[in-house]
């Protein structure tokens, strides 16, 4: 140990050689320039950043930007940058990157809060969005939201930065107050489309329990025995409902009453006259004779003109005997029909077939 503090004892006056101080001097300047460095700064982070975008689809235009954000200084806040990038850093001098296909330059400011007297530097100047204040004043840490309305979102999948900076001039120029950044993704969209096909539901019955087809029973009247002192009378029931945009029609299909060459005369439209040949129907609740029901239903169809009034009877084949205007809910009509037979009408055995046509309307 002593041989070499010699040796170093013997080294220290050769300091007073050139060669020696200028690598002195060297060294002392490479340790103060990253002190300098680190030591200029003083620039604070925005806190609680928060963007929202109202669509990510790619290339879609018409997009709404919120953003929200807390200040950190206290100060002179005269604008705000708001610069959409590819590249996130920027601490380092990097230079943004615009996006491929983002445009903001029909963007216009739609909100702000915190601060209210922000306007938009118009034209935006590439993916820039300025805002400014007509005064720069002191404010103190706060929430702030500002939002931009019909801005164009990239045309590339992925990952795009935002960078925030605020500064105390009004220009948007000069050392910033607080930065930070806020991080949005694009995607290609989820496309969803369907289909409902149109439908048109419709039964007969004598009976159907409530409104569903498939309780229809029943495809047979007897009116027993005529007389001419008093009508026969019986009840069928219709249940129809469609998505049709113009709805349906019912129409009325078959022949009155027939034995053989025999016929019980078809109502034109009237009042049951016992003792009088005649055969009709309506779909009405009647009181002369006492037979039907009104319609029911959560749906709006109704009887057509010479079926829609009470204890009036009509039969003529072909005739519209209800109809919709448009689509409609499940409606039952009741069918009420009646007979009568003078004292002239020839015996026999009188049978009618009817058949009930719905047809949607296009």
């Amino acid at each position: 140990m002593r041989r070499k503090l010699r040796q170093l004892n013997l080294r220290i006056p050769g300091l007073s050689r050139p060669r020696f101080l200028t690598l002195t001097l060297v060294l002392l300047l490479a340790a103060v320039v990253p002190f300098v460095v680190f030591g200029t700064s003083s620039a604070a982070m925005l806190s609680f950043r928060h963007l929202q975008l109202s669509d990510g689809t790619i290339s879609h235009a018409g997009v709404k930007y919120s953003f929200s954000f807390n200040t950190n200084t206290s100060g002179p806040i005269g604008s705000v940058s708001f610069e959409v990038c590819s590249n996130y850093q920027y601490e380092n001098g990097d230079p943004c990157t615009i996006p491929n296909g983002f445009d903001a330059s029909n963007a216009t400011l739609t909100g702000q809060t915190g601060i209210t007297d922000f306007n938009l530097q118009t034209p935006p100047t590439n993916s820039r969005l300025l805002v400014r204040r007509p005064i720069a004043t002191a404010v103190v840490p706060q929430q702030l939201t500002v939002e931009f309305s019909n801005l164009k979102n990239p045309s590339d999948i992925g990952s795009y930065y935002v960078r925030i900076q605020t500064y105390a001039s009004t220009d948007g120029n000069g050392p910033e107050v607080d930065y930070g950044v806020v991080v949005f993704a694009t995607n290609d969209g989820i496309s969803i489309s369907t289909e409902v096909p149109p439908y048109l539901q419709f039964c007969t019955g004598i009976t159907i329990d409530g409104f569903n087809c498939g309780t229809a029973q029943g495809s047979f009247i007897s009116f027993g025995e005529l007389s001419s002192r008093a009508p026969r009378v019986a009840t069928s029931q219709m249940l129809a409902s469609t998505n049709a945009i113009y709805g349906y029609s019912i129409t009325l299909a078959g022949s009155t009453m027939t034995a053989g060459t025999n016929v019980i005369p078809a109502m034109s439209g009237g009042i049951s006259r016992p003792g009088s040949n005649q055969f009709g129907l309506n779909a009405r609740a009647n009181n002369t004779p006492e037979v039907g029901s009104d319609a029911d239903g959560p749906g709006f169809t109704s009887p057509s003109n010479g079926y829609q009034t009470p204890n009036q009877f009509k039969f003529v084949n072909g005739d519209i005997i209800a109809s919709s205007a448009t689509t409609d809910d499940f409606r039952k009509l009741t069918m009420s029909y009646v007979v009568n037979v003078g004292s002239n009408q020839p015996p026999g055995r009188y049978v009618a077939t009817i058949s009930y046509i719905c047809l949607a309307n296009f």
